[in-house]
């Protein structure tokens, strides 16, 4: 009997960590109620890949909807490069992307339903700040109104910038290995150089163990919102709530009151 326990407890033990190896959804903190969610809503989010519009849920087992855009990014909307010039852009990681939290639970999208204009979501889970300059070139956002950048902690300073990635092979099992040799290199600090100076119309959004106080030292000249959302709009792995985008999304608009 005990050697049945044993195993089995292993046997549990082994696909936790390869699950959370392979799938990177499950919480950091582990409790059964929240695992059960992750693992209902790994196995019942129906496949995105060939549609835009799904259901997912969120880390309380919650339904959510889930849209991908024409660029390929989570966004309520497509996006529209003739019409940016009178519009808005977010970018950021996994907060903006709201994937843990719908489409429509998401900053960019309560900002639009806030303002009389656009607001397209760049969010690119698991960013940095070079992969948010990378967009910010990439889709001409200069033409923007005004891009919002959600800077998640001193951790999206640290990342060095990447050579252009080889090229994919067939094999899942390869591209795996391939992403550990080849992993991203990091300062031993944060690097406040890693802000381009000439981006006119960026503002700069803060939240976690970065301030709007340190940007200023290190000699960011783009203005800079700081967030102090309570941890009851957090849900247990760390991303916002529904509340806390909303929350996020009246800070951006008291802004635009401001400064229009």
């Amino acid at each position: 009997m005990k050697k049945l326990i044993l195993n089995s407890f292993v046997f549990l033990l082994l696909f936790i960590v390869v699950f959370e190896c392979f799938q990177g959804l499950t919480s950091p903190i582990f409790s059964v109620r929240q695992f059960t969610a992750d693992i209902k809503r790994v196995f019942t989010t129906p496949s995105i890949a060939n549609k835009n519009d799904s259901i997912g849920y969120n880390p309380n087992g919650e339904k959510i909807r889930l849209n991908i855009n024409n660029l390929g990014f989570y966004s309520h909307i497509d996006f529209e490069p003739s019409e940016l010039s009178e519009n808005y852009a977010l970018v950021g990681d996994s907060f903006v992307t709201s994937k843990i939290c719908g489409t429509y639970n998401s900053i960019a999208y309560f900002l639009d339903e806030t303002i009389d204009a656009k607001v397209y979501n760049f969010g690119a889970s698991g960013g940095n700040l070079n992969s948010y300059n990378d967009i910010y070139e990439t889709y001409n956002l200069k033409e923007a109104k005004l891009v919002f950048i959600l800077i998640t902690g001193t951790n999206d300073l640290v990342y060095k910038k990447q050579s252009k990635k080889s090229q994919e092979s067939p094999l899942k099992l390869v591209n795996l290995i391939n992403q550990k040799l080849n992993g991203p290199k990091f300062y031993s600090q944060p690097n406040f150089k890693l802000f381009e100076p000439n981006l006119n119309n960026v503002v700069y959004l803060v939240h976690d163990n970065l301030t709007k106080k340190s940007l200023i030292k290190n000699g960011v000249e783009q203005p800079v919102i700081e967030l102090h959302i309570e941890d009851r709009y957090r849900f247990s792995d760390g991303h916002y709530t529904k509340e806390g985008n909303k929350l996020i999304a009246n800070e951006i608009f008291q802004f635009l009151k401001q400064h229009n």
